[in-house]
């Protein structure tokens, strides 16, 4: 663990933290790696934060709706970063707005996110 949120263990004490080890099993990126890592798909309001075997991070800033597709593959996490939208699948709209989040399951199919009042900034995960 490298941060608990200062929970306690049953008898009271903090539970433990790891941060060395934490530290000595990472490693810092360099500016090519992380050039490498980030591309922009011709849209300057889309562009990949990273790619790997593991996960897809992609952030958008969206004004006009925007569809997006939840495979079969893989579920998507949205976090919203700032202004206000709102999120459309199935009939149902959700409010989108900063610090909020969802999580559409893998196979859920099309969806709708459209800026209001401006637009809205999310950021796409998935594995």
């Amino acid at each position: 663990r490298v941060y608990d949120y200062n929970r306690r263990q049953a008898d009271g004490s903090l539970r433990a933290l790891h941060i060395d080890d934490a530290v000595a099993c990472s490693r810092h990126f360099t500016e090519a790696e992380i050039e490498a890592l980030q591309y922009v798909n011709g849209n300057k309001d889309s562009h990949c934060l990273a790619d790997s075997k593991y996960f897809h991070v992609e952030q958008h800033t969206v004004r006009a709706a925007q569809t997006f597709t939840v495979t079969d593959d893989s579920f998507v996490s949205v976090l919203v970063l700032n202004g206000q939208g709102v999120l459309s699948f199935g009939g149902e709209d959700y409010a989108l707005s900063a610090g909020v989040s969802y999580f559409l399951p893998a196979g859920m199919g099309d969806y709708t996110v459209k800026g209001e009042g401006g637009s809205v900034g999310i950021i796409l995960s998935r594995t």
